[in-house]
């Protein structure tokens, strides 16, 4: 992103604005201001549209990562369990390419904020290629 983040931590949610067949989404503050590309405007009509929820969370999370990008970064991980019940296999790269299309890890900083404390950023993230059954260790 091109634009500058105001100095003040920012929360970020996405409105869906298309049609069912043609779903589009706009980036929102919690101001009521809509992402352009650069910087934020008051009108709806100005905000950048993106056709998949993918990519604007995608550029949610690089907003989020200019609010906190001097600031230390300490990782954690959390294994996340998927149970497949079927009476065949399934190879792998269907089940990833499936999870890419059905999945969402959604945080909920309009009612909770960015992080556990002021001034924090979390950042959430599923890395599907490094999907593994337990079969293989």
């Amino acid at each position: 992103m091109e634009g500058q983040v105001p100095d003040d931590s920012k929360v970020f949610s996405l409105l869906s604005v298309g049609m069912p067949l043609f779903p589009r989404y706009l980036v929102m503050d919690q101001h009521g201001q809509f992402w352009n590309g650069a910087d934020w405007s008051d009108k709806e009509t100005e905000g950048l549209l993106y056709d998949n929820v993918n990519a604007a969370g995608k550029a949610i999370q690089q907003l989020l990562m200019n609010q906190c990008q001097y600031r230390t970064n300490r990782r954690y991980v959390a294994p996340v369990e998927f149970h497949l019940y079927s009476d065949e296999d399934v190879p792998q790269a269907l089940i990833v390419d499936w999870f890419l299309k059905v999945s969402r890890l959604i945080v909920d900083g309009q009612s909770h904020g960015n992080g556990p404390t002021e001034g924090t950023v979390g950042l959430l993230s599923i890395d599907w290629s490094r999907l593994r059954s337990q079969e293989d260790g």
